[in-house]
């Protein structure tokens, strides 16, 4: 991924996080990969197990916990927002895919976030201002 900057969370609003980039990012053209502690039961999402390599070609990452490919092609939109509890408290690490460019990296359970170009100033701007997230910071390119 072509990093764009990254961003410190609050580390009590993950979900409300999560939420927003994933609302701002949904399109047939969007995939969610997502390495949780364990095996856990995820429906009624449709997913793919993928093991610990990411399944995106612009990224290199091999994770640790159990992989899940999340296509949103093939699944409920709804279903997968009420689902972002269990997988936000369980996630060590996630990648957005957006038309074909991994968009948004979370490592260690939101420790180390960064974004890519898809994810505007404006909506960091108001997640700062709402304290979801506590700052964020532009790459130099």
């Amino acid at each position: 991924m072509k990093s764009k900057g990254c961003i410190k969370a609050n580390c009590d609003r993950h979900k409300e996080l999560s939420s927003a980039i994933i609302r701002n990012l949904a399109s047939d053209q969007t995939r969610l990969a997502v390495w949780l502690i364990d095996e856990t039961d995820l429906s009624p999402i449709d997913f793919q197990p993928i093991g610990s390599k990411s399944p995106f070609p612009d990224s290199n990452s091999e994770l640790g916990g159990f992989g899940v490919l999340i296509d949103f092609n093939t699944i409920n939109f709804e279903d997968l927002m009420s689902s972002l509890i269990k997988i936000c408290s369980e996630a060590l690490h996630i990648e957005i895919e957006f038309k074909g460019s991994v968009q948004l990296t979370s490592y260690d359970s939101f420790e180390h976030i960064f974004f890519g170009e898809a994810i505007s100033l404006h909506i960091l701007q108001a997640l700062q201002e709402s304290a979801v997230i506590d700052s964020y910071e532009l790459f130099d390119t």
